[in-house]
């Protein structure tokens, strides 16, 4: 087995809930082993994550959004030029699946990483946290004096 396949499935049966012991024991390599896996991992992820970000995710997401408009207009259409009612409630329903999908494609979508890098790369100021006023003393009550 290549070093690409066993973290592969290092990578794999983490995902399915195996702990770093149980992975060792199954794929017989050392804890050490399945650690470097992970990070190795980890770090993949996370590059393909910003490249996605910076380089493909808005082409790639624009894409797959337009496609699935495009299917509603042409099943739309369908509909219209339709005279048969079974075959329109086929089509409805239809049109019904594809909005689905096409909701469900928002939560596939690593948005919560491309949206860090989009701020990273647009926002250069950083965004300040509120700062409450200092308490004194570990309950924040301040002593009269």
């Amino acid at each position: 087995m290549s070093r690409l396949e066993r973290r592969l499935q290092v990578q794999e049966l983490l995902f399915s809930g195996y702990s770093h012991e149980k992975i060792s024991q199954k794929l017989r390599i050392s804890t050490k082993t399945v650690s470097r896996d992970i990070q190795w991992v980890r770090d993949n992820s996370q590059n393909w994550l910003e490249d996605l970000a910076e380089n493909g995710f808005g082409q790639e997401y624009r894409e797959a959004i337009e496609g699935y408009k495009q299917d509603i207009m042409r099943l739309q259409e369908m509909q219209d030029n339709c005279t048969d009612d079974n075959l329109k409630l086929k089509i409805i329903r239809t049109i019904t699946d594809t909005r689905r999908k096409y909701i469900e494609q928002f939560a596939q979508f690593p948005v919560v990483w491309a949206l860090d890098v989009f701020v990273k790369n647009n926002n250069p100021q950083p965004i300040e946290k509120p700062i409450l006023p200092s308490l004194s003393g570990i309950s924040g009550i301040k002593k009269r004096k």
